[in-house]
This record gives structure tokens, C-alpha cells and sequence, in this order.
């Protein structure tokens, strides 16, 4: 259904025609001097897709795919720096076998026989003994072929550590969506038909996981062509860019976006403003249970008797005539939307705050409408059978995960990849023996990367897959390098913000034999060499093989199609919305074909309101009193009732430090924000151009606070905490709020390259990560520092 349109019709796009040349006396054609070819980029977690331009099989140019539904043939800056990883002189590009202690960054090249067979060595030892178990993979958000074929590896080998060092498209707001609604993934968002959009720190236009998807949006949100054009007033402690292009810039305390949430839902509530039919008919835990008496408290009375806008002013820092303002604004414009903080690492909010944020979205009926929160709809590219584990595998896969959160402790706590150093050093629940780390760097991107250091040391085997001799690589006893994006096969199972699914062809686009291994390719060769059940798991010649296989699976769904232009993409939406059914034509190969051509498969039909697929948990509705929470707690009086409802609780006991007069706020650099590597130097001469600032670090005060502290802009200046000292350069700027210090997070690389080491400082130097008291989940922004001229 859907695109399949696009495989029926003469519209499905088609790469643009090799120039050959004949040479005058030649009767032979030569070989194309310019050729075009679609793939997937890497650069980031967004998914885009791309054109490239070969001339002579080297790279010269990168475009987008102006047919892939993400980014509709638009980049950022991170997408032409590709060039830059490519032919980046610090690439690694051959094996790498310790050759000095941990850390010290001392290798020998060996041979990638050598390489692989030391892996499979010592991943067959292990299995005997100590077990499988005994195994860890570390990932980073990876949606395409890592993750598929790492997880079929370890559960035929017997492990079920499979760690994601960071959430599928950065959301951390999963574990809120699967509170109230169920779902153990991401929703989407309607912005381009809202009305009225309120961002609670969510840097969509900073630092989202596709800025080129982001800003068609906001172009889309800006053009909707009506008398009255939508409003996005955008709530956060700094002017960002994404605070700049909104109506209206709220600036407010890092940490009390839940808060200020919570006194917006009181004023809307007591004006009787919300939208009753959906929250009679379609939510749970609004009114008091137990039939009122008393003893036990909902949703409505805790943010009537707890939330006033007097109390919320003085906690946020927002007037209070502005609470007013905004909540009957925010009720007043169907279809209205509120988003939180999406992306991971520095962030500011925690699971509470995202369920008061998403709630105002249940309050005002926004849940599954057009212009409001969308709900994804599930997707399988590989449903191939698994076979039975041996024993071996059935002893590993009974242990538990090595990673897990105490769910006693942490209700909505499944994976807690912050934990895994600490479990290391203690060998809990269990010793690990052997470590595989993607492309990941989890010692740069750690609040304690002191910690992880000592754990990367104390295990006994660990491989690294970077093409970096990064910080983390540097601990790796061996180092088997990653193939480039451009240089090898893989798939992505992305989506558009609106949630319409884009499964994205990686392709390579030159043959470049002296390149790395690709990880997808690693895991297939390990499998044949380990032999038992795990070739029966993995029975893929090689990844394009396993591309192939995840596209014939996609044609036998019978929905959706090939990418293809806007233009028959609205045609599929027109006629399927009136009942009418593509079929699909053509065979598997015809299918794919086209799909290379194109870059991908799509399926942009959906549907509004398939409540079963809207709301996963019971009994299935919006619960503002989490079913998934009371789970775990059995709640049996107010206190516990509070715990299964969005609430605000404050980070710190006191308002203000003497010592530490301050508030820390983290922030991504644009052009830096998702990168697995630094080392580029067309980014590092662009991070801060809106700051005039290059190949350095600086922190942001507002001018009152450096009159307050006698400081001046362009002052060095030494930043302070409880857990380090950092000294930088200081930019007096309106767009923060007095008593808050901005700084940017992306520099500081010790090791990775020599566009990157030494470049800035890193902010983890400084913070003292907190833990979210639902989901176990770190934060950073809720710390407090000191300020003085150095």
C-alpha cells in the first residue's frame, strides 16, 4: 500500500544518466568520468539520505536525496564534512594489537586474519568458560544493520548484553511515553499542521537528530498560509538557535521545566479549560481514585492543590502573569502541542518533567490528531526465525543482563548503560571478560569518564570497532577499525518528526579496498568461525546479502513503496484515504532495484486514532496516573499515588550555594551534536560562528551577572565546582538568564585526532551527574559552579 505507488508508476526516480565520452577516433565508450549515487548518512542519527558525485571513483561532492521523506534533498554542514572523515589522514584503516599499557595509545599494525581469528579465539574461550554471559556489546543508538545482526550473534552465542550506550534517535523521552502511554519507544510530532507550539527545551532546531528535517518543518510551521500563522513560543534557560526563530523566548531556571508544565495544567484546569470529552473518555487517573475519599489523590486535585502560578513563578523564575498568559493561549489554539527535551546526554529534564510536559498534550486533546502527538506504527525489517539456542546459549540467556536497572528501586529502569563502569569494577552480576565497542565513545561522552577508564582497564578483552584512536580505543586491547558509510552496505530504520517510516539504503559508493572492516561483514565472519547455531542465525553471505534480505521482506508486506517525490507521495496519501489500494507489481529484484535508485522504502499512510496501537499499557487510555509505575510500587496512599503522577521535585534542598552561586548549563554545539568523531576541521573552524569563536572553548554569562561578579566580556575566567576547575573565555550574552552560566558541550577531546586533541574543554570535568529517580537515567544540569577572573 502507500508508495507502492511509486513501483507501478513511470514516476519512481531513476539516477541521473552517466555523461560518457567517445573519444574522436574511439569506437569504444569510455567509462563515466561523473557518476551519482544515493546512500545513507552517518554523520549523525538522523537518517538523512544523500547524493553523491564521483568523478574518476573519488568523492567530490555530497548533496541530499531530494526523494527521501527525512530530508528532502537538504543537509547540514555535517553531511559535506563527510569528506573530511573519508580522506581524513588519522583514520585508522588497518587492525590494531596493544602494543603498551591501557591508555597510552601504543599499537602495532597486524593483519585482518590475525585480527578477526584473535576475536573469535577468545570469544570461543570464553563460552566454555566462564560462559556467554560473560560478553558485552556496547552500541550507540545504531538502527540499521549493527544493531539487527549483533542481536541475532548474541542470542544464538547466549548473551543478552546488548547495551545501547545511547537511545535509538537520542530520545530520552521514552521512558515518559511508555508512563502514560505504554509505548517503549518515541512519538511523534505534528508541527507543520499546529497551531500553537510550546517547546520545553527541546532544541529541535539545534540540535535534533536531523537538522535538515527540523528546518523544513519549521518552514512548513512558518508557511501553513492561514490569517493567523502558528505560534512557537520555545521555554529554555539560553537564547538557543531553535529559542531565536520562536515567537517568544521564556527563559527559565535549568531543571523547573516540569514545574513550570505542572502551573500551566493548574491554570488550565481551573478555568475549565481542558478538553473534557477526551479526558472523560480517554485517559485515566484525571480524578482521585478510591471514589474520592480522600486517602488517595489524581491527577487534578495534586496540580490544583500543589501547582498555583504564585508557587510555579518562584520555582521557575517565570512571572506569573506569563503562566496565565501561556496556558490560556496553549488551551485557546487547537490543535496545540508541547514538546520536551528529546535528545541525550546534557539535558535538564528528567522522566517527571517529560510526563507533565506530555501531559498538557492529553489536557488539551492533542493525542493522535492532526497537528498533535503521532503515535509510530511498528515495523519489522528482518523477520527471520531464530533457531533454538544449544545449552550453552540457554545457561547465558537465563543470566541477567549486565546493565539492568533494579526495577524495585527505579520503576520505568530497563537498560542503565551509565551503570555498566561501576558494575564492571564490582563484577556485578557477574565478571566481563570480553567487550566489543562499536563506533562508540563512551569515555568522552561519560559525566565520569575517570570511572570508565578504570573499568575499560580492569577487562580483561576489549575490542574496539572506531576507525579513532579516540579516548576510548586508546583502553582497547584490539582495535578492528570500522568500514567508512561511503565504503560499505547498511540500511536505517528511520522516521520523519510526524513519524512516517524511512528504512534508508547505505550503499558504497566507491571500492576502497585499503578501507576498514564493515561491523555488519565482522559479525557474519565470526559467526561462520564459531560455528554451532550462530551460522544457522546469521545464514547471510555478507551485509549486502543481509540488505537484500531486510528489502525482500519489505516487498512481501505489501504496504508501502520506493522513495519517491512529494508530488506521488500525496496522490498515495489522496487515493489510499479514500479507500483505494495500490498493488504491488513487479518482483523482488525489480523492487529493490528501484529502491537503490531511490535510497529507500516508505510508507507514508497513517491513520488517526487506532487507539490499540496508541495506547499499549492498561487500561489502555492516557494515564496520568502511570499503570506502568504502579506496577512496581502498589501504591496504597497519596505519597504513593504522587510517585505515579507527573510532579515536580527539586534537584537541590537549597535554592541557592554560597560557594557555588551559579547554575551549570550544558549545551550541544550545533555542528558537533551526534557526531561519533570531532576530528573534523570544517566543523571545528564553524562551531562558533554565532559566538565569533573557533577552535576554542567560552562560556555565556548574562551581563548582569558578570556586573554582579566584576567581569567583562572576553575575560579568562576560572568556572568551578565541587568536582573540577576549568579555565576559558567568558561572552556576556542576553539570551541567558541571570544567575547561569551556558556552556557548550562538544570540545575537549584528549585523544582522536589532530583537529580535535586539545581543542576546548570538555564540560563532564565540571558535573556531577544526578539520577533520575524513576528511570535511573544521569543527568547534567542540575549542578552548581562558581565564577571568578583567573
Amino acid at each position: 500500500m502507500a508508495a507502492s505507488a511509486a513501483c507501478t508508476s513511470n514516476l519512481c526516480a531513476t539516477p541521473a544518466p552517466f555523461q560518457r565520452i567517445i573519444y574522436a577516433g574511439s569506437k569504444k565508450e569510455s567509462k563515466p568520468l561523473e557518476r551519482f549515487a544515493t546512500t545513507l548518512c552517518r554523520q549523525c542519527p538522523g537518517g538523512c539520505g544523500l547524493r553523491v558525485r564521483m568523478v574518476n571513483d573519488s568523492v567530490v561532492g555530497i548533496a541530499g536525496n531530494p526523494l527521501h521523506p527525512i530530508n528532502h534533498g537538504g543537509v547540514c554542514a555535517r553531511a559535506p564534512a563527510a569528506l573530511q572523515t573519508l580522506y581524513n589522514p588519522d583514520r585508522l584503516t588497518k587492525p590494531m594489537l596493544l602494543a603498551g599499557p591501557k591508555g597510552a595509545g601504543r599499537y602495532r599494525p597486524i593483519e585482518w586474519d590475525e585480527a578477526i581469528e584473535r576475536l573469535a579465539t577468545k570469544l570461543k574461550t570464553i563460552r566454555r568458560d566462564p560462559g556467554p554471559q560473560s560478553l558485552v556489546v556496547v552500541i550507540n543508538g545504531d538502527r540499521g544493520l549493527t544493531r539487527l545482526l549483533w542481536s541475532r550473534f548474541l542470542q544464538a552465542y547466549g548473551s543478552n548484553n546488548l547495551i545501547d550506550w545511547s537511545f535509538p534517535e537520542g530520545h530520552v523521552a521514552y521512558p515518559a511515553v511508555w508512563a502514560t502511554q505504554g509505548l517503549r519507544r518515541a512519538v511523534g510530532y505534528d508541527l507543520a499542521r499546529a497551531k500553537y507550539v510550546l517547546s520545553f527545551g527541546s532544541q529541535w532546531l539545534d540540535a535534533h537528530w536531523s537538522p535538515a528535517h527540523a528546518s523544513e518543518i519549521f518552514a512548513s510551521l512558518r508557511g501553513q498560509g492561514e490569517a493567523v500563522r502558528a505560534r512557537f513560543i520555545h521555554v529554555e534557560p539560553r537564547l538557543s538557535l531553535t529559542g531565536a526563530k520562536a515567537d517568544e523566548w521564556i527563559p527559565v531556571r535549568p531543571g523547573t521545566e516540569g514545574a513550570l508544565a505542572l502551573g500551566l495544567a493548574h491554570v488550565i484546569l481551573r478555568e475549565g479549560l481542558y478538553d473534557r470529552d477526551f479526558v472523560e473518555n480517554f485517559t485515566h487517573g484525571f480524578e482521585d481514585p478510591a471514589g474520592g475519599t480522600g486517602e488517595r489523590i489524581g491527577y487534578r486535585r495534586l496540580v490544583l492543590r500543589d501547582y498555583a502560578p504564585s508557587k510555579v513563578a518562584n520555582i521557575t523564575g517565570v512571572h506569573e502573569a506569563t503562566i496565565f498568559r501561556l496556558a490560556r493561549e496553549f488551551a485557546s489554539n487547537a490543535p496545540a502541542l508541547a514538546i520536551g527535551f528529546d535528545g541525550s546526554g546534557a539535558a535538564t529534564q528528567r522522566c517527571y518533567d517529560r510526563m507533565a510536559i506530555h501531559s498538557l498534550n492529553a489536557l488539551v486533546g492533542s493525542i493522535d490528531v492532526p497537528g498533535g502527538v503521532t503515535c509510530f506504527q511498528d515495523l519489522e525489517i528482518l523477520n527471520l526465525p531464530a533457531p533454538d539456542p544449544d545449552e550453552t546459549a540457554e545457561r547465558g540467556l537465563s543470566r541477567p543482563r549486565f546493565e539492568n536497572a533494579d526495577r524495585a528501586t527505579y520503576p520505568l529502569g530497563a537498560n542503565a548503560p551509565h551503570i555498566l563502569a561501576e558494575h564492571v569494577l564490582a563484577e556485578l552480576p557477574y565478571p566481563n571478560e570480553v567487550m566489543v565497542l562499536g563506533d562508540v565513545d563512551i569515555v568522552f561522552t561519560s559525566p565520569h569518564p575517570e570511572r570508565v577508564r578504570q573499568a575499560l582497564a580492569k577487562i580483561p578483552f576489549v575490542v574496539s570497532l572506531s576507525p579513532w584512536l579516540n579516548e576510548t580505543a586508546s583502553f582497547a586491547d584490539l582495535i578492528i577499525p570500522e568500514r567508512h558509510f561511503l565504503t560499505r552496505w547498511d540500511v536505517d530504520v528511520g522516521h520523519t518528526l510526524t513519524g512516517q517510516p524511512a528504512v534508508t539504503i547505505g550503499q558504497p559508493v566507491i571500492d576502497w579496498p585499503q578501507e576498514g572492516l564493515a561491523s555488519a561483514d565482522l559479525i557474519l565472519e565470526l559467526a561462520r568461525r564459531l560455528g554451532g547455531t550462530l551460522p544457522a542465525a546469521l545464514p547471510f553471505k555478507d551485509a549486502e546479502a543481509v540488505v537484500r534480505t531486510v528489502f525482500k521482506h519489505l516487498h512481501a508486506s505489501n504496504r508501502g513503496g520506493p522513495f519517491s517525490s512529494r508530488e506521488e507521495e500525496g496522490w498515495t496519501r489522496l487515493l489510499e484515504g479514500a479507500g483505494w489500494r495500490f498493488q504491488m507489481t513487479g518482483g523482488e529484484e525489480d523492487f529493490f532495484r528501484q529502491a537503490l535508485q531511490s535510497g529507500g522504502w516508505t510508507d507514508p499512510i497513517y491513520y488517526h486514532r487506532e487507539w490499540d496501537r496508541v495506547f499499549r499499557a492498561p487500561p489502555r487510555r492516557f494515564a496520568f496516573h502511570s499503570t506502568v509505575i504502579a506496577e512496581s510500587l502498589k501504591p496504597g496512599s497519596i505519597e504513593d499515588d504522587i510517585r505515579c503522577l507527573p510532579h515536580y521535585e527539586p534537584v537541590h534542598s537549597e535554592p541557592s550555594d554560597e560557594t557555588f552561586p551559579l547554575s551549570l548549563y550544558v549545551y550541544p554545539l550545533p555542528s558537533l551534536a551526534g557526531m561519533t568523531d570531532a576530528n573534523v576541521p570544517w566543523l571545528m573552524d564553524t562551531f562558533g560562528r554565532n559566538k565569533q569563536e573557533r577552535w576554542r572553548n567560552w562560556v555565556e554569562i548574562n551581563p548582569v551577572t558578570g556586573e554582579q561578579l566584576g567581569i567583562k566580556d572576553g575575560d579568562e575566567v576560572v568556572v568551578e565546582s565541587r568536582r573540577g576547575r576549568i579555565r576559558t573565555r567568558v561572552k556576556l550574552f542576553q539570551g541567558v538568564m541571570p544567575g547561569v552560566v551556558a556552556f557548550p558541550w562538544g570540545l575537549g577531546h584528549q585523544k582522536g585526532g589532530r583537529w580535535c586533541e586539545g581543542v576546548g574543554q570538555n564540560p563532564s570535568e565540571l558535573v556531577e551527574a544526578y539520577t533520575d529517580p524513576l528511570t535511573s537515567e544521569q543527568f547534567w544540569n542540575a549542578n552548581r559552579v562558581s565564577m571568578k577572573k583567573a
